[in-house]
């Protein structure tokens, strides 16, 4: 197993020096369970393209590990590496795609341990709650409204998720409320109103 100290080097050497492949879209390449029609120039012009190398594989494939091989320690500093490092590189030209990126391969995470039956899932859970606080609210009051809106839908999910498998969702709620204040006294009545519904709508 990896050591604890060598968990936050290894995802911010792979954020960090695959740093234009994290934060931009793939380079065009034909994906036939994306598409409805092909031509024939279509695939041979495809047959010269290699398939996009994600960087961000091998950090979400060892967060999984962390979870088949119940290790909750490394997994909640994994996840909190991710974070901090997904902190680091959002711009306003990134926003977007790199919010979606992260926090839907968190949903994934989280859907994986519960499908599992991870043994450590209230703590990864209540964990994964305490995170989206100071992430949602850093992207916000640095005005990345798009990412904030992407991570209060990521929440959505997830909170659904806790709720069916009978986790309490009461921190999450909590940062929804407040996130709500947030919106209202900025007048951003759009992300005003999705935390709202959201928060009401999480456990229906």
């Amino acid at each position: 197993m990896q050591r604890i100290d060598d968990i936050a080097d290894k995802i911010h050497k792979r954020m960090i020096e695959h740093k234009e492949a994290v934060i931009n879209p793939f380079p065009p390449y034909l994906d036939l369970g994306a598409t409805e029609r092909v031509s024939k120039s279509d695939l041979q012009d495809s047959l010269q393209q290699s398939p996009p190398n994600d960087p961000l594989t091998p950090v979400v494939y060892t967060l999984r590990r962390y979870v088949r091989l119940h290790c909750p320690e490394h997994l909640h500093i994994g996840i909190n590496e991710l974070l901090k490092n997904y902190l680091d590189l959002i711009s306003q030209e990134c926003e977007s795609i790199l919010t979606e990126r992260i926090w839907s391969n968190l949903t994934t995470l989280l859907r994986y341990a519960l499908d599992t039956n991870y043994p450590f899932t209230v703590s990864f859970w209540n964990y994964l709650s305490n995170c989206t606080e100071p992430v949602l609210f850093y992207v916000f009051d640095e005005r990345y409204f798009q990412a904030a809106e992407k991570i209060l839908n990521q929440m959505l999910h997830m909170g659904q998720l806790a709720a069916r498998a009978g986790l309490r969702t009461s921190k999450v709620q909590h940062v929804l409320r407040i996130m709500e204040l947030k919106a209202e006294e900025s007048s951003q009545k759009k992300l005003f109103e999705l935390a709202r519904d959201i928060r009401q709508n999480m456990e229906s």
